[in-house]
């Protein structure tokens, strides 16, 4: 009994397309950095929320703005980060809420919806952020 190898170029290219897969794969995107509401500070008629970024990349990752708003009822904002987050660290990012123009009453949860937008090996990535936000009460 022999064994006869046959060259069929269609099964050819599918490995090729196949490795090519598992090599972008492997050196492809890193993990998005996760976001956590830490609290909110009240000041006069504004508050700021503070929300930890944690890089769970194996490398630095530069965070450059964040375009966000507070659920349907608020105008788009946008703020300027300019933070270097090295790999497996994180940093406190402040969120400004004007409650003088904002329609969220005191104490009510909101969602705050945007894209964080950051550098890792000098290619802009954009990861998409929703956090529960709890406004401060009137009386703080």
């Amino acid at each position: 009994m022999s064994l006869q190898l046959m060259y069929c170029p269609r099964l050819h290219s599918l490995a090729a397309i196949a490795l090519a897969g598992l090599a972008l794969a492997a050196c492809g995107g890193s993990a998005a950095p996760q976001l956590k509401v830490l609290g909110v500070e009240k000041h006069k008629d504004a508050a700021v929320v503070l929300i930890e970024v944690v890089n769970h990349a194996p490398r630095a990752m530069q965070l450059e703005r964040l375009q966000y708003s507070f659920g349907p009822t608020t105008a788009p904002a946008e703020v300027d980060l300019d933070r270097t987050v090295e790999a497996g660290s994180s940093v406190i990012v402040q969120v400004p809420i004007d409650l003088g123009k904002t329609a969220i009453p005191p104490g009510q949860s909101v969602v705050l919806d945007g894209q964080l937008f950051a550098h890792e090996n000098a290619i802009e990535r954009t990861f998409p952020v929703r956090a529960s936000v709890t406004a401060p009460a009137a009386d703080q």
